[in-house]
């Protein structure tokens, strides 16, 4: 399934992993997941625009099956909530603070932004919020046969989550962890991202599912702690000696990631300023 651009594309199961997780996939750009459960169709982010997630909902149809659709955002950022118009009609959750990046003059700041830099793309676009928000706590969620916890993972952003599906073993992150790394822009939320890797670490799941990557191997945890310890210790870590180390192996990486650690060293060399640090 794709449209004009051929973007739209998905694997009906990620390799190995339960039937009843589906990955759908918008070109390079980002993953979006769906859970089925006997009660409960859970949709993980409505990627990047209206357009986009009308084809994501076409394709959910046949495991709606009378089945209550709900949509989990893993956070604010464009390609994970701009199609949540798309959803407006079931219940969206999220954080308090995905709430607000969503609501109000900031979200319109961003989408006019966005536009600029890329016209005619989000010209549909209107910020739709989360209509359920939950706080530090979490949220859980019983599906009947598997339970859909919701876990705050603050660094990339502050308004993270991810979920964690224990009768499967299963870890969707978000973008809290990716391949190679994941993308962090300040010292606090260095420090923020370490511990909600570690957090996640502990849960010790088979499968873990990040929204950048297409991996479905619980080792990114362990490669992405790895990497923001080296960054912390040498802000000047160059980012081809990173990649060899901390990467997966791959031959090919978007050159975004030269960025992404670009602003991780950034982010370790004001730690380095801070008093204290």
């Amino acid at each position: 399934m794709a449209d004009a651009n051929g973007a739209f594309r998905f694997s009906e199961e990620p390799p190995g992993v339960d039937e009843r997780i589906r990955r759908f996939r918008l070109q390079d750009e980002v993953d979006t997941f769906a859970i089925r459960s006997r009660r409960l169709l859970v949709v993980v982010d409505t990627m990047s625009t209206p357009a986009d997630a009308r084809q994501l909902r076409s394709a959910l149809e046949p495991d709606l099956d009378g089945r209550t659709l709900v949509v989990v955002d893993t956070h604010a950022d464009y390609d994970h909530a701009w199609g949540n118009q798309v959803f407006a009609d079931v219940p969206i959750l999220g954080h308090a603070v995905c709430g607000a990046r969503l609501h109000g003059a900031a979200a319109y700041e961003d989408l006019e932004r966005w536009k600029a830099e890329m016209p005619g793309r989000f010209d549909e676009v209107e910020p739709t919020a989360p209509s359920i928000l939950f706080g530090e706590a979490g949220l859980v969620l019983d599906g009947g046969d598997l339970t859909i916890e919701l876990i705050t993972t603050p660094g990339h952003t502050e308004d993270h989550t991810s979920l964690y599906v224990p009768e499967l073993d299963l870890l969707l992150a978000g973008d809290a962890a990716e391949v190679p790394f994941p993308h962090v822009s300040s010292g606090a939320g260095l420090v923020r991202a370490r511990a909600s890797l570690q957090r996640l670490m502990t849960l010790g799941a088979r499968y873990v599912l990040p929204c950048h990557g297409g991996t479905t191997d619980p080792a990114v945890l362990d490669r992405n702690v790895a990497w923001i310890d080296a960054v912390m210790a040498d802000p000047d870590l160059p980012y081809e000696q990173a990649l060899e180390r901390f990467g997966d192996g791959r031959d090919e990486v978007l050159e975004m990631y030269r960025d992404f650690h670009a602003d991780a060293c950034r982010a370790a060399r004001e730690l380095e300023r801070a008093p204290g640090g």
